[in-house]
């Protein structure tokens, strides 16, 4: 009962601390009684602090040889990723402003004027500008908001000391409003962009989970990562040599040419087959509003970055040209 009693506060100590459990990933014990009966038990663990995970967002534990200890050694590698390539993101905290729905309104007006007869392309067109021109103004207004927000930090921390030695006069009292109010919107904005790239939906933005948010999509670049695969006998570690062996094995895999049956299902099945002229029928503007209306949040599945709450907040100036996609198709 004792060992119980030690195991409960062990666990509510780590939660106190709110510290990450690295996973072991090529085994699932470290420790064995070493007898022609083996007893074995997962003892030696690495926990890591949130801070030291936004550090390494790519952490493997891995379990070597044993050799004269009971214990399995560990080993811990770290790495900060690789710069990949930057794909489109189209912000959810953007269209918590009155430009963004004004820049998107025009640019919903005025692009794609000459492509009327392909609505795809319309719609793509729409999308490219709208990620380049939201991208700019995020440049402008949005760029570095981590160091924004410790400014303002060190700022109200600035006024807040003066203020114990003496009253604010008017003008820093009003500066000093203002600097709170910025930190808190750059604090919500950040909230809302790391819950964002956690795709964590048990939980919601709001409740400043910022830090939560920010070790849960580390958490997913690390499940995600590829640090090694083997190739004919050989390990390969080299992420650059990772994706060339990758790309190589979808080219020759999706390059065979495979040769096509005709197949007639009246062969077998005699009976009268029931009409399907409705899968001919028009898609209606109720029915695809409901099929967006039911779309996950905090999705972006598609290449363009778009994810769901875009389509969702401004489903009336979109309708139409989704309309005329699903029309043509």
């Amino acid at each position: 009962m004792r060992g119980f009693g030690l195991m409960f506060q062990f666990n509510d100590l780590i939660r106190e601390l709110q510290l990450i459990d690295v996973q072991l990933q090529n085994r699932d014990y470290t420790w064995s009684n070493m007898q022609p009966v083996p007893i074995f038990s997962k003892l030696d663990r690495c926990f890591l602090t949130s801070d030291w995970a936004m550090m390494y967002p790519i952490i493997t534990l891995t379990a070597l040889e044993t050799i004269v200890s009971d214990h399995v050694p560990l080993l811990l590698h770290m790495k900060t990723p690789q710069q990949r390539k930057s794909h489109k993101r189209l912000e959810r905290f953007w269209f918590k402003y009155r430009y963004a729905h004004c820049l998107t309104n025009t640019i919903w007006e005025t692009a794609a004027q000459q492509v009327n007869d392909d609505p795809l392309k319309e719609f793509e067109i729409k999308t490219e500008k709208l990620h380049k021109e939201l991208g700019r103004w995020h440049q402008t207004r949005f760029v570095h908001m981590d160091d924004q927000l410790q400014y303002c930090k060190k700022a109200i921390l600035f006024f807040d000391k003066i203020e114990e030695k003496r009253k604010l006069d008017r003008r820093e009292f009003c500066l000093r409003q203002k600097i709170r109010e910025r930190a808190f919107e750059l604090s919500s904005n950040l909230e809302i962009r790391w819950h964002q790239r956690s795709r964590c939906n048990w939980l919601t933005s709001g409740d400043r989970n910022t830090r939560f948010f920010h070790a849960y999509a580390s958490a997913r670049a690390r499940k995600n990562a590829v640090v090694a695969i083997e190739v004919q006998g050989n390990q390969i570690t080299d992420q650059r040599q990772i994706l060339k062996e990758f790309s190589k094995y979808m080219q020759a895999l999706l390059g065979t040419q495979v040769q096509s049956l005709n197949f007639d299902p009246g062969v077998i099945y005699r009976e009268e087959q029931p009409s399907l002229n409705h899968l001919q029928q028009p898609f209606t503007t109720f029915e695809i509003h409901k099929a967006v209306r039911q779309l996950a949040n905090n999705k972006a599945p598609g290449p363009d970055g778009l994810p769901h709450e875009f389509f969702k907040d401004i489903w009336s100036l979109l309708k139409e040209d989704v309309q005329r996609i699903f029309d043509d198709f």
